[in-house]
């Protein structure tokens, strides 16, 4: 099972580096690359699927069903340009970490970001199943399950990119893909409240 994508993924949580080392080796094509951040993406999309059909608007009288458009509109904005932010977010993420002091390539950073989303899929998946069941028991977590989700990412992606760029410590590379949203939201907050 081992050689398998699932049975690489399920034994990356015995080791991310280890794991995201043994599948630098493997040489992925870039069709490949392509696949992964396609399949972590539709993990993304079910995973939040349930409040995507929560937040559907209702059908006006004498119109059709917004709901098929809406979800399949989303599928294609989660599968197909999901992919492309994910492309220049590892673009962004490895000219920094060039600045930075990085050795890698665009192509290792463009895995590290992949293989990091691929990691945390089965998160995902559970951090959604959470939610809807939470949600239809009539308990509201505010989104705590996707937040620890989230966070997860963000530490599988900075062991990933630690090891792509041949950093020495994972800590500085974590504070920093934690720090970026963190200030952005923050900027965003205090803009919208002026």
């Amino acid at each position: 099972m081992r050689d398998t994508l699932l049975g690489r993924v399920l034994a990356g949580y015995g080791g991310v580096r280890a794991s995201f080392r043994m599948e630098e080796e493997r040489r992925p094509q870039e069709s490949r690359l392509l696949f992964y951040a396609m399949l972590a993406m539709t993990v993304v999309f079910v995973a939040r699927l349930p409040a995507l059909v929560r937040d559907i608007p209702p059908p006006q009288p004498g119109a059709d069903d917004p709901g098929p458009a809406f979800v399949g509109a989303l599928f294609v904005s989660h599968v197909l340009f999901g992919p492309l932010m994910l492309y220049v977010l590892a673009a962004v993420s490895h000219v920094v970490s060039g600045w930075l002091g990085g050795q890698g390539s665009h192509y290792a950073s463009r895995l590290a970001l992949f293989w990091a989303l691929l990691l945390v899929a089965p998160l995902t998946l559970v951090a959604g199943m959470i939610n809807s069941l939470a949600r239809m028991g009539g308990v509201d977590l505010a989104e705590l399950p996707s937040a620890v989700a989230s966070l997860v990412s963000l530490w599988f992606w900075s062991l990933c990119l630690t090891e792509a760029e041949r950093f020495e410590h994972s800590a500085p590379t974590f504070i920093a893909l934690v720090a970026v949203p963190a200030v952005t939201m923050a900027l965003l907050w205090l803009a919208g409240s002026a």
